[in-house]
């Protein structure tokens, strides 16, 4: 049933009643050449039973497919008018011109609007003419929206995929905003928000991150277990375990309100993703903060000091003069130790990281020149993939992380039709 129904008119009337009385429309926009005009009367005389306001739109040049789509758009005012929503109203461009009809599937595409056919297996003219009067079906076809949101469907599985994370979140609201299949619009708007969440995670934040990741994995799951759809069981599990991962994450830091192992393991992870993404700079600069965090984490774990607020009692003799002169903060008090003097404290408190560090240390200084080049420290020039790579391999060396530990984001299904 159709509320709202635009009828393209061709040479006969027949196949315009059968769609009548299959649509059952509220309002109806007649669609017609100067020479098809005068079936409106008969069509209605015809369509007996049936209850509907209509509209007549005539064209001048049936063969002008601009001037047609321009004069179709006379129709979408007449049933906007009487109040047709997008998806109440069917376009059949069974009569008409060739012309006509292109005009108004393009019409239907921009509108958003249902498209309908009326044929039917036997014809005259030995299967070449027109249906025969009492066999003629009505096709209702697909919205073509349906078909373009596999377009977008696709863009925004592809775009989560290369963590472009704000793309993602805008082809997949264009794509519900084309679905109207519940169940499918249902599933690309719980891959929406998973795609909010994870760009928030992304960002660090992941106190926004944690709670509709959760849920996004919780309909999901649903989902899963009704359409027994086997990708949507696979994307399930492996959200399933990000949300163990940032769940232990937030146990271990109180909330990520403290420095522990798990931000160790999350910066690594982002570090990799901007290694993918061909970012080597952005990833560059999260390895070098690695390197800083797992020093500072070793020297409160091991030590309880705490290198951005550091005692001077905390310090050892050999070392606490040249340390006060260069770290103190005198507004604080306390010492805030950059990089290489935490791991020359660590060294001094005879911790094996400490030492291991001093012996790397021409190797690691000889990398950090290339990051200290880059436009995003103090050069100009951008760090390259090998510079990336060296860190990486070294950095996992120095802290006996597996790169199996890391939390690894999902992939994506391409969706099909």
């Amino acid at each position: 049933m159709a509320p709202g129904l635009i009828l393209s008119l061709g040479g006969t009337p027949d196949p315009l009643i059968r769609s009548l009385r299959e649509h059952k429309p509220r309002a109806v926009c007649f669609f017609a050449s100067q020479e098809s005009i005068d079936l409106v009367s008969e069509v209605k005389k015809k369509a007996t039973g049936l209850n509907f306001r209509d509209y007549k739109v005539i064209i001048e040049d049936i063969n002008d497919v601009t001037h047609c789509y321009e004069r179709a758009l006379a129709c979408c005012d007449f049933l906007e008018k009487e109040g047709m929503a997008p998806q109440d109203i069917v376009v059949d461009f069974t009569g008409g011109t060739k012309v006509m009809s292109a005009a108004l599937t393009l019409l239907a595409v921009s509108r958003n609007y249902r498209l309908s056919y009326v044929g039917g297996s036997q014809r005259n003219k030995e299967g070449l003419g027109t249906v025969i009067t009492g066999l003629e079906q009505v096709f209702t076809q697909v919205n073509p929206w349906e078909i373009l949101a596999i377009d977008d469907r696709k863009r925004a599985a592809s775009m989560f995929n290369k963590f472009q994370f704000e793309a993602a979140i805008d082809s997949f609201g264009s794509a519900i905003s084309k679905t109207q299949k519940p169940g499918l619009k249902h599933y690309l708007e719980i891959l929406r928000d998973l795609a909010d969440a994870y760009g928030a995670w992304d960002k660090f934040k992941h106190k926004e991150a944690i709670r509709p990741l959760g849920k996004g994995f919780s309909e999901l799951k649903k989902y899963a277990a009704i359409s027994d759809d086997a990708e949507a069981h696979n994307l399930a599990s492996w959200v399933n375990k990000n949300v163990d991962f940032l769940e232990d994450f937030r146990q271990a830091s109180d909330n990520f309100e403290k420095p522990c192992r798990y931000h160790l393991l999350d910066l690594l992870a982002n570090a990799k993703r901007r290694e993918l993404e061909g970012k080597y700079d952005d990833g560059v600069a999260r390895l070098y903060r690695s390197f800083e965090l797992l020093a500072q984490l070793q020297l409160k774990s091991v030590y309880n000091i705490e290198a951005g607020k550091a005692g001077e009692h905390e310090i050892p003799e050999t070392i606490r003069d040249e340390f006060c002169q260069k770290y103190l903060d005198p507004a604080l008090g306390r010492l805030k130790l950059p990089l290489q003097a935490c791991y020359r404290l660590l060294s001094e408190l005879g911790d094996a990281l400490g030492k291991h560090y001093l012996d790397q240390k021409k190797h690691f200084e000889g990398l950090l020149s290339a990051r200290n080049s880059s436009i995003l420290a103090h050069g100009f020039s951008p760090v390259g993939q090998d510079t990336f790579c060296q860190l990486w391999q070294m950095l996992l060396e120095f802290s006996g992380i597996d790169q199996a530990e890391l939390p690894t984001f999902p992939e994506f299904p391409i969706l099909k039709a």
